[in-house]
């Protein structure tokens, strides 16, 4: 195996201490939040203590608009999965998680959640741009930001080893 391929694997042999350290330090701000009342930040505590014994890998992908991030992660999925174009397609926070078969949901911003078709999906995250010489594609664009307005984030489960 050459150096280059070996300076990009991940050293997790310290993971599992530093994940109990951590673990022990949140436990820690949490019992000192409860004692002060700070619900909020116990609540965080308590949400990152789920995340460490769920030991989920998270890798978020930004940039500046239509610079490939969507292409990007449809190539490490091995489908296409995301919406892509050489204008601005994706519109809202996608967090893409494992899944026995391909599904979309989005999750509103008072949490509640609607499961979606892919179609469904790709109207709502690549609303198709108004024809400006037609009213009714710009109401139906209107709406669409309307829509997405009210969307926190979108989730796709997609069954990639």
């Amino acid at each position: 195996m050459s150096d280059l391929t070996n300076s990009y694997r991940f050293n997790l042999s310290g993971y599992s201490s530093r994940n109990k350290r951590v673990a022990e330090l949140l436990t820690e701000i949490r019992t000192f939040a409860s004692s002060m009342g700070s619900t909020s930040a116990e609540l965080a505590c308590a949400s990152g203590l789920q995340d460490l014994s769920d030991e989920t890998f998270r890798i978020v992908v930004v940039g500046e608009f239509s610079r490939g991030k969507s292409t990007l992660i449809n190539a490490l999925l091995g489908a296409r999965v995301l919406p892509t174009g050489a204008q601005p397609v994706t519109t809202i926070l996608n967090h893409i998680r494992f899944g026995d078969q391909l599904r979309f949901r989005v999750v509103k911003r008072g949490g509640q959640s609607d499961e979606l078709t892919q179609e469904q999906f790709r109207q709502i995250v690549a609303p198709q741009s108004p024809d400006p010489g037609d009213p009714s594609s710009a109401q139906l664009f209107q709406d669409a930001i309307e829509q997405i307005s009210q969307i926190s984030h979108a989730e796709v489960f997609y069954p990639s080893p």
